[in-house]
């Protein structure tokens, strides 16, 4: 949008980078929503009449209970070799630069 505001210009680019980044750049896609939240989160299921085109949904409610994880598991092999390992974290424990 040559003439937008700032935030619908934003909005449009990170809506794209997020698009492109499918399906092979994952955890490109997880980063940026958690550092932007875009694209947004919707409150209601897409089969809901309310449901806003290009949001989305956490559709599987298994062992976070619904909500987004906010980081990466790390790997078994991290707590095994490093000596600075800070344990076990929960995955929807935001990471420090997400609170």
């Amino acid at each position: 949008y040559p003439n937008g505001a700032f935030a619908d210009n934003l909005k449009a680019i990170i809506t794209q980078k997020w698009i492109e980044n499918f399906p092979g750049k994952g955890m490109e896609s997880f980063f940026e929503h958690n550092r932007t939240g875009i694209p947004a989160v919707s409150a209601v299921a897409q089969s809901s009449p309310s449901y806003v085109p290009g949001t989305f949904r956490y559709s599987i409610t298994g062992t976070t209970g619904g909500a987004f994880p906010k980081r990466i598991v790390y790997p078994q092999t991290e707590a095994q070799r490093n000596s600075n390992f800070p344990g076990l974290v929960a995955i929807t424990q935001p990471v420090w630069y997400d609170n």
